[in-house]
């Protein structure tokens, strides 16, 4: 999204960009001073008459801090967002630290749902006790992610699943042997950055192949029907990545590097998360002359991978029930909705959807009496247009799983990417040793870190 939501001048609390930047500066110092054990600062922590939170930042385009600025003029104690980084990883090693140190810098963390685990099992992070009524409010999938040990720690915030974008008059495949063939042909805006991003995807390389990479907590990669299978879709991808079209629009795409991509019409099809919709939507070059879509959008052929993130409460934090009033703000209906519509953020509540299902509301109307509406342009969503996103969102959400779990999935992450990775993208020669890969997973599951070398062996390939 191109425009930023604003405040009534009656209603705007928010602090401008210099005090937000200000805020993360006494973060750090704090932070520092508390790792080495300062005293004055943990009571400057219980002193401090804010909540801090920490997230990354925000692609969807700014609207959840026009929602915190909502929470400072209602709310009993405002709230300053911290935003820590554009990578994903980074943000999670950023989190870790504080929480590892005890400090008390960060009273709620938004995180990735693939962190909730880690963050649960050692301790960063309080249980949050929900009611059966409370519970029953959010999507089965997305409150799975906030828990661990059968105990709710985080309560969703946003879920996701992968959709599939296609330029209009280009066929929609109907399978993922068909996405292959129509990416060869026309090029396939997908992510394959050795991030987090990447991990995603080759994950649902392999789940959409009938492969289990995991199961019960245990890895079952090197079971033979598994082997067999991630051979064939390892071999597929290959291929495509190799494909003329492929190689014009490259191999190493994070998110927004795939929206340019895309935008351009260097390739026909784009894997994203549903915030790129609001993004393109937004765009004058992508709708005609009468307004329509130059796009369409549809859940990704095959398993994708569940996405998202979860609030939590730190575990150090000096105002955990102010944390929690906060959370409850952030997973209202009516807030829930205005993140979707405003935004792109998938929501995490059933009557979201059941609302859209039956009757649509656009950004304008919800936000009508308390956020000043954006300019009209003729640019803005349609009612229609949000309706078909939430059903293709629904239900690619029903086809999704999760990433395997873990306290240390960052480690078993980058072993599994850095393996599939070089296989994709014909750094390392075919057939993979699986039985050595999987040992190199299991060590990760278990906390060593592991190279691509012990990870994935083999030469380099003459490519």
């Amino acid at each position: 999204m191109t425009r930023r939501r604003r405040l009534r001048r009656t209603r705007r609390s928010f602090l401008p960009r210099a005090l937000a930047f200000a805020t993360g500066a006494g973060v750090l110092l704090g932070w520092l001073a508390i790792q080495n054990g300062s005293a004055p600062e943990l009571a400057a922590c219980a002193d401090r008459d804010h909540l801090t939170v920490a997230v990354g930042n925000d692609v969807a385009g700014g609207f959840r801090r026009d929602l915190v600025a909502e929470w400072n003029s209602i709310g009993t104690m405002k709230a300053d967002l911290v935003e820590i980084s554009d990578s994903t990883d980074e943000v999670r090693v950023e989190m870790v630290q504080a929480a590892q140190f005890q400090s008390c810098a960060y009273d709620i963390y938004l995180v990735d749902v693939a962190w909730t685990g880690e963050f649960a099992e050692r301790g960063y992070i309080s249980e949050i006790p929900l009611t059966v009524a409370e519970r029953a409010r959010f999507l089965d999938k997305a409150l799975r992610t906030g828990q661990f040990a059968g105990v709710q720690y985080a309560i969703p915030f946003a879920t996701d699943a992968p959709l599939l974008f296609r330029r209009s008059g280009m066929p929609l495949p109907e399978n993922p042997d068909a996405l292959l063939e129509a990416a060869r042909r026309h090029g396939y805006a997908v992510q394959l950055d050795d991030s987090e991003g990447g991990s995603v995807t080759l994950f649902e390389a392999l789940f959409s192949a009938g492969v289990q990479v995991t199961a019960g907590g245990e890895v079952v990669l090197d079971q033979p029907v598994n082997a067999q299978r991630a051979e064939r879709a390892l071999a597929g991808w290959q291929e495509m990545m190799r494909s003329g079209a492929q190689r014009a629009v490259g191999s190493h795409l994070r998110e927004e590097d795939s929206i340019q991509i895309f935008r351009s019409g260097a390739a026909g099809y784009m894997r994203n998360w549903a915030f790129a919709f609001h993004r393109l939507a937004m765009d004058s070059s992508m709708r005609g002359p009468g307004g329509d879509l130059l796009f369409e959008v549809s859940p990704l052929p095959g398993t994708g991978v569940l996405g998202g993130s979860n609030l939590a409460v730190a575990a150090n934090s000096p105002h955990p029930e102010e944390a929690r009033k906060f959370i409850a703000f952030l997973t209202d209906d009516e807030v829930q909705k205005k993140l979707f519509a405003c935004s792109g953020y998938t929501p995490v509540l059933k009557s979201v959807y059941a609302s859209y299902a039956r009757q649509p509301e656009t950004c304008q109307e919800l936000l009508s009496g308390t956020l000043e509406p954006p300019p009209s342009d003729g640019l803005e969503t349609t009612a229609a247009e949000l309706q078909a996103l939430a059903g293709a969102m629904h239900a690619a959400l029903e086809a999704a799983e999760p990433r395997p779990a873990g306290a240390h999935y960052s480690l078993f992450s980058r072993a599994f990417r850095s393996c599939a990775r070089a296989l994709v993208l014909s750094r390392v020669a075919r057939p993979v040793d699986f039985d050595r890969w999987a040992r190199a997973l299991r060590e990760a599951m278990s906390g060593r870190h592991v190279g691509e070398r012990d990870a994935c062996p083999g030469g380099p390939t003459d490519q």
